[in-house]
């Protein structure tokens, strides 16, 4: 048993040091990707800003009246199919707040339109905008 879990222990740290390896300098297009059928959209912003297209574009908004805040997320890609949703839950308007110019975001819905998620993040992999 102890031999087992040894090369168990192995193994794993095989596939994670073989991981993080692969990634070192990877660099991603981000360009926007949509799912229509299973209801999520993908991207970053400086790659749908650098995109050979004119097409592609991310769009984020939190809008607040002052008791109320929401935020609405907007998606087209290269083909010209725009999806986008709306949330007014407080954790989703936070993940909003930390969208930067050149974050990667991911998001779903559902079909009434409401967001089902919202993903932000920050990455070595996502390209930064050109001017």
């Amino acid at each position: 048993m102890k031999r087992m879990t040894q090369q168990l222990f192995g193994l794993g740290l095989a596939v994670v040091l073989g991981s993080t390896a692969a990634w070192a300098g990877e660099r991603g297009s981000g360009y926007v990707v949509i799912n229509t059928l299973s209801q999520y959209a993908y991207g970053s912003i400086g790659g749908a800003r650098n995109s050979p297209d004119s097409t592609q574009f991310l769009y984020l908004s939190v809008w607040s009246n002052g008791t109320t805040e929401s935020v609405v997320v907007v998606a087209q890609d290269a083909a010209g199919v725009t999806m986008s949703c709306y949330s007014y839950e407080p954790l989703m308007v936070a993940a909003a707040r930390a969208v930067t110019s050149d974050a990667y975001i991911s998001f779903s819905w559902t079909s009434s339109g409401r967001c089902t998620g919202l993903d932000v993040r920050a990455a070595s992999i996502t390209p930064p905008k050109n001017p």
